[in-house]
C-alpha cells in the first residue's frame, strides 16, 4: 500500500501480512528508486529483546524492476504476522524509473520529485 499522493508530502510504503511464515527476499513495489528507511517493524519491541527480529536493518534500496503496479521494487524481508513501513528520506533525489509500457497509470502519479517540507 502506497501512502500520500502529489502534494501530500513524502511516500509511504507499508507492507504487511498475516502468514505465520516470514516472507524472505520478497519483491515489494517502490514508486521511485534510491533509499527507503524503515520507520517502523513490528516485530521489534521495545520492551522486550527479540532474539531472532526479521527486517531490513533500517533501509533497503529500490533499483530493481516495476512491481505491484509502481515504476521500482526492492527485495525486502517481511517478518511472519508483522508489518513494515518504507518512507523515502526528506532530502533523498527522486530517480524515475521508466514505465514499462504507455496503457500503464502515468508515472506521474507515481513517482514525483518531492520537494523537502
Amino acid at each position: 500500500m502506497l501512502l500520500g499522493g502529489p502534494g501530500v508530502g513524502r511516500d509511504v510504503v507499508v507492507a504487511a501480512t498475516i502468514s505465520e511464515s516470514t516472507w524472505w527476499s520478497y519483491r515489494l513495489g517502490f514508486p521511485g528508486t534510491g533509499r527507503w528507511l524503515e520507520i517502523f517493524n513490528s516485530d521489534v519491541y521495545d520492551t522486550f529483546i527479540n532474539p531472532r527480529v526479521a527486517g531490513n536493518g533500517g533501509a533497503i534500496i529500490a533499483d530493481g524492476p516495476s512491481a505491484h503496479d509502481m515504476p521500482s521494487s526492492a527485495e525486502v524481508v517481511i517478518p511472519a504476522n508483522r508489518s513494515l513501513y518504507q518512507i523515502r528520506p526528506r532530502f533523498s533525489p527522486v530517480i524515475a524509473a521508466p514505465a514499462p509500457d504507455t496503457a500503464r497509470q502515468s508515472t506521474d502519479d507515481c513517482c514525483r520529485q518531492l520537494s523537502p517540507d
